[in-house]
C-alpha cells in the first residue's frame, strides 16, 4: 500500500500548489504593484496574468507625473474694497417703518413691563 501513500502526498502537493498559485494570481488582481513585481521577477508570468486577469492597465507612477507648481487664485478685489461694497449694500437696505433700532430693542428687553 506504498502507492496509496505516494498518491496522497502527490495529491496534497498539487492541491497546495494550485491554492498558492490561485492566491498569488488573485492577490495580483487586487494589488497592481504586486502584479508588476511578479511580472518583473518571474519569467513569462505576465502572459499568464494577461490570460487569466486581462491586460494590465497602465498606472502612472509617482516619478512619471510631471511636477507642476500649484497656482494660488488671484483675487480681483482687495479686502478694503469688499468692506466698502458691504457698507454701501447695508446702507442702501430699506428699513421698515415699524422697525426698532438696536438701542430700542435693548431697552425693551431689559424692561419688558414698559411696553
Amino acid at each position: 500500500s506504498a502507492g496509496g501513500g505516494r498518491a496522497k502526498i502527490l495529491g496534497s502537493t498539487l492541491t497546495i500548489s494550485a491554492g498558492t498559485l490561485g492566491g498569488v494570481v488573485g492577490y495580483s488582481a487586487l494589488d497592481p504593484d504586486f502584479r508588476k513585481k511578479l511580472e518583473e521577477n518571474i519569467p513569462r508570468s505576465g502572459k499568464l496574468m494577461d490570460l487569466v486577469l486581462g491586460e494590465r492597465e497602465h498606472v502612472i507612477e509617482n516619478d512619471e507625473v510631471p511636477a507642476s507648481p500649484i497656482e494660488e487664485p488671484k483675487l480681483s478685489t482687495s479686502v478694503p474694497e469688499l468692506l466698502e461694497v458691504q457698507e454701501v449694500a447695508a446702507s442702501s437696505m430699506v428699513k421698515p417703518k415699524d422697525a426698532a433700532s438696536a438701542a430700542e430693542l435693548t431697552t425693551i428687553l431689559k424692561n419688558p413691563s414698559s411696553t
